[in-house]
């Protein structure tokens, strides 16, 4: 075994930050109640332009504080528009609106053509709402209105329009009932970009014309095949300067939480090491992320250092876990978040031909009441792991890590990834506490020759889903490309199934900084980390991507690797 000398340099730490969990992958793009609008006008308040006079924000009749209020028999007809981007895919546009369709003396009922329009970006319009002769209507593709419920006098109505730009197709649902599904609208948006309130000219028959808009609500949703870069490294100093990577997401009191594992330089080969640690982002739509706020510091760290610090190896490889402690999985037990994690000492151990293989990673343990601050595990002050390496010539004795625990009734059950100096494997074990555990052996084991894992397999996650437990995996192959995601199947989690078909997934690249980045590269890795199963049965994967790029320096080329966080919703 052979043990390395660090030189530890100094640290900056750098702020930098970056409605609705249903559906999990949906990013808001426009949010408004208009309670805080200024009586009058919505002209000129909150990025609205229009008329001056058309359209006014009202607390008489509201949802909720106030409302915006259009009456062609006092204000005149016109609109408000508001300019927005919604960006491609899946777009869910929710809105309460209500009209008054009281019938006048001569015998006509009011609020006719209170309207929101939904354009382009050239103004084309993509689809329409409208309030008209006591009903609520959409118009369609063929520029046809579409009837979609009666609306009784002064009585809110909650409207949803799921718009699939890619198709130019839409859904509509109305006080959560759908009505419409699939149906044509106006093609070639890539876009939202404009949304309008207000009304037409009425006409001078009507002695009423009254129709309100409140909780307007817009987001985008991740469609099957697209990903999202959710989180990168921050570059500039501090911890997670150039890699972030194994997210581990859960939801968690009206939030979604991440910890990650983050470093602070670009490794090129094993003849040095950065630490690794882990940090917390939360979100409240899983696609913007916002890094821990209290001091932009890690919540859980391998041995802080000092700028200077001359450390020695033998020390350093006494602390299991000096050098890194990343790989989190986090369960909230009661009132307590629980947290199991890699831990890694330094050691490495020389392979010939100029390679090392880093070794003795081991899994540790920590507590906390609020999952910011954490207790690590710890034997005489010092911390101390949970789970162990194997013995000499078992097939975990070079290492063991990237735990995923679950925890059934009173037991812990842990599948996690073991290293025997040549190859990974896939392990399981089992505890009372979360603290000591029973190792029960192999799980999951390398495929056979030619096979996608016929390498190894890692980076377990296990979810339950129709019934079964699922198993994703990263399995390692001989021919490119080189690392695929994998599943397996099982009835009781213990005795698995591989499915023979690859998860593919779309990463996109990444902005270009001082290389030239590829996100194509078949020798780079991608292992998924956590999944959320969502409530239509799809699964939303929090995954790391390995991007790869090229540098030219006075030593020659040189291939540098980055790591990123994405999220992509399958349907497997």
């Amino acid at each position: 075994m052979r043990k390395k000398r660090f030189v530890v340099g100094g640290l900056v730490a750098v702020c930098l930050a970056a409605f609705c969990p249903a559906p999990a992958v949906a990013a808001v793009w426009l949010s408004e109640n208009f309670d805080s609008y200024q009586l009058g006008n919505l002209d000129g308040q909150g990025g609205w332009t229009g008329n001056p006079g058309a359209v006014r924000v009202e607390n008489t009749f509201a949802q909720s504080g106030k409302a915006v209020r259009s009456n062609y028999k006092s204000y005149g007809s016109g609109e408000a528009t508001r300019s927005v981007n919604s960006g491609g895919g899946y777009h869910t546009i929710d809105v309460d609106v209500a009209m008054n369709i009281t019938r006048g003396a001569d015998g006509y009922e009011g609020a006719n053509l209170g309207k929101i329009y939904i354009r382009r970006s050239d103004a084309v319009e993509i689809t329409r709402i409208y309030l008209a002769d006591n009903q609520l209507k959409v118009r369609l593709a063929d520029r046809q209105p579409v009837i979609l419920t009666p609306v009784p006098n002064l009585t809110w109505q909650r409207v949803r329009l799921g718009i699939n730009l890619t198709t130019g197709r839409m859904d509509v649902w109305v006080n959560g009932a759908q009505v419409l599904a699939n149906e044509a609208v106006v093609n070639g948006a890539t876009s939202i970009s404009m949304i309008s309130v207000g009304q037409w000219d009425c006409g001078s028959q009507f002695s009423v014309a009254e129709t309100y808009v409140d909780n307007l609500q817009c987001s985008g949703a991740l469609l099957p095949g697209t990903s999202a870069l959710i989180l990168s490294g921050t570059k500039a100093p501090g911890w997670e300067r150039y890699n972030v990577c194994s997210p581990f997401v859960f939801y968690d009191a009206g939030a979604f939480k991440m910890y990650y594992s983050g470093s602070g330089t670009c490794q090129m080969n094993e003849s040095v090491s950065d630490q690794w640690m882990t940090g917390l982002a939360t979100s409240i739509d899983s696609l913007n992320w916002t890094r821990n706020d209290t001091d932009f510091e890690p919540v859980l760290y391998a041995r802080k250092f000092y700028e200077g610090d001359l450390l020695d190896p033998d020390e350093q490889s006494a602390i299991f876990d000096s050098m890194f402690a990343i790989g989190a999985c986090v369960i909230k037990d009661g009132p307590v978040h629980k947290m199991w994690y890699t831990g890694w000492n330094g050691d490495t151990e020389h392979i010939g031909g100029g390679v090392e293989n880093k070794i003795d990673y081991r899994i540790g343990y920590a507590t906390s009441t609020d999952g910011q601050s954490w207790a690590k595990h710890e034997i005489s002050g010092n911390p101390s792991p949970v789970l162990d390496i194997g013995s000499p010539g078992q097939l975990d004795s070079k290492g063991v890590g990237q735990p995923y625990v679950l925890k059934e009734g009173s037991t812990y059950r842990m599948w996690y990834e073991g290293f025997d100096g040549t190859k990974w494997r896939i392990f399981y074990a089992t505890s009372s506490d979360g603290i000591s555990w029973t190792k029960q052996g192999v799980a999951l084991g390398s495929g056979t020759a030619g096979s996608p894992d016929d390498q190894g397999v890692r980076n377990p996650v296990v979810i339950q889903r129709n019934g079964l437990y699922e198993l994703w995996y990263q399995g390692r192959g001989s021919s490119s490309p080189n690392y695929h995601v994998l599943r397996a199947t099982s009835s009781d989690g213990t005795v698995w199934l591989k499915s023979p078909t690859e998860i593919v997934l779309h990463p996109v690249a990444p902005p270009a900084d001082e290389a030239v980045w590829t996100a194509s590269d078949p020798a780079a890795e991608v292992y998924v980390d956590s999944i959320i199963v969502q409530a239509d049965n799809s699964c939303q994967l929090f995954y790391t991507k390995e991007i790869t790029g090229t540098v030219v320096k006075t030593c020659g080329t040189v291939k540098l690797k980055r790591l990123h966080i994405y999220t992509e919703v399958v349907v497997p």
